[in-house]
């Protein structure tokens, strides 16, 4: 009897001291090594690696796995070398001839709304996968039960700030990983790991704190769920 896969979803962020996850400008500041090489070793734990549109558009490239010793390691589990990439867009404003759509060392997948456009759909039909979602539903429960099909049950995602919001909402994410490097953004339109209209105080999500390491200036912190609130 084949053994079901279970849902895992967790998240890999780089904060400032102030929070943000990038400049007003969504500038790509360069990550420290410790930083790169922890962001590979969550990739490669994953079957698939989610983003909102905000963040493709700023950083239209391929999310791959750039340790051989990882991607060795994914084949010997029988996985693929690299997690497939998956982007929600609500208004399909992106370029499908970047390499984020052309790489093929990668499976990809677009999730847009149900009644997007077919003519916008045929530019990158032949680039990813399309799943359709339903507006007046819970994105994140579609969008999980979508993924579950293709065979994907762990879950990176990585970002924007924008699109985190209905996954926190839904107490979906079992796992944060923050790191805190020692620079200041500033700025209300920097973004933050977590947008969007915000909770009320009832509706808090509570997390304990798993793992604490330091190395030179930055601080890797990692969270887990809690099942019982406020424990």
């Amino acid at each position: 009897m084949t053994k079901k896969k279970k849902l895992y979803i967790f998240t890999n962020f780089a904060n400032s001291m102030d929070g943000k996850i990038a400049s007003f400008e969504r500038e790509d500041v360069k990550p420290t090594k410790e930083d790169r090489a922890l962001m590979d070793f969550h990739r490669s734990r994953a079957d698939v690696i989610l983003n909102g549109a905000g963040t493709v558009r700023s950083h239209p490239r391929a999310h791959l796995i750039q340790s051989q010793k990882l991607i060795n390691k994914r084949i010997k589990q029988g996985m693929s070398p690299h997690p497939a990439n998956a982007v929600i867009s609500f208004s399909l404003n992106l370029d499908p001839q970047s390499n984020y759509f052309q790489n093929a060392q990668r499976t990809k997948i677009l999730i847009v709304p149900e009644n997007t456009p077919t003519k916008k759909l045929e530019k990158f039909e032949n680039h990813c996968a399309i799943i359709q979602y339903k507006k007046n539903k819970p994105i994140a429960a579609q969008v999980i039960k979508a993924l579950n099909k293709l065979g994907f049950y762990r879950i990176l995602i990585e970002g924007g700030g924008k699109m985190m919001f209905p996954w926190v909402e839904g107490n979906w994410i079992d796992e944060w990983n923050i790191t805190i490097s020692p620079k200041i953004y500033g700025g209300e339109n920097s973004p933050t790991m977590v947008e969007g209209p915000g909770l009320k105080a009832s509706e808090i999500k509570y997390y304990k704190l798993n793992k604490v390491k330091k190395v030179k200036n930055d601080v890797f912190l990692q969270y887990v769920r809690l099942k019982t609130i406020g424990k």
